[in-house]
């Protein structure tokens, strides 16, 4: 929990320097760059938790795998965890930025799953109706996962909706075990 914390502490004070820079967009492309490449590279992920490696040479390691890449803000902001020695920290604060710029531009992001591909209506259909429940912007993902059997599931954050054929009849099933039966 910790962790999360300081993640986050950072992350809104990068969206403050981005807010006072008016780089948020910039900012967030950087941060979606830098965390699809701690996420995908493990040993880059390896180097910033080593106890062995100074956080000077960290900052250094990565702006210069990302010059270029990002802009003169997100730099300065991996100097600035640098001298906080907070680089280690740096995918968490990416992950927390982005859901900060998600809740400043009134975005939430969902997940939908289905048994088989949703055609284009039926997921227009779906965000729509979440975008009214939500009141926010949906952005969202889809996959097929045949073990639902019908129906849907949309995953919200920490929330699931799940309107699927698998839970309709998990819950018949409950209800099952639960009914007495008489026989006549």
């Amino acid at each position: 929990m910790r962790s999360y914390q300081v993640s986050l502490r950072y992350a809104k004070a990068f969206l403050d320097l981005a807010k006072r820079n008016n780089a948020i967009e910039s900012a967030a492309d950087d941060a979606e760059t830098i965390f699809a490449a701690l996420t995908g590279e493990h040993r880059l992920s390896k180097i910033l938790s080593s106890p062995i490696i100074t956080e000077e040479k960290k900052a250094d390691i990565l702006v210069d795998i990302f010059s270029g890449k990002i802009s003169a803000i997100t730099v300065e902001f991996i100097q600035f965890l640098k001298v906080k020695e907070r680089v280690e920290a740096l995918k968490g604060i990416m992950e927390a930025f982005k859901k900060l710029v998600d809740e400043h531009n009134g975005v939430v992001r969902v997940h939908i799953k289905s048994s088989v591909a949703l055609e284009p209506s039926q997921i227009s259909s779906i965000v729509e109706k979440f975008e009214k429940k939500l009141q926010k912007k949906v952005i969202y993902t889809t996959s097929v996962d045949q073990v639902l059997l019908g129906g849907f599931v949309v995953t919200v954050e920490d929330t699931v909706y799940d309107a699927s054929v698998a839970n309709k009849l998990k819950q018949l099933k409950k209800r099952f075990r639960g009914a007495e039966i008489t026989l006549n």
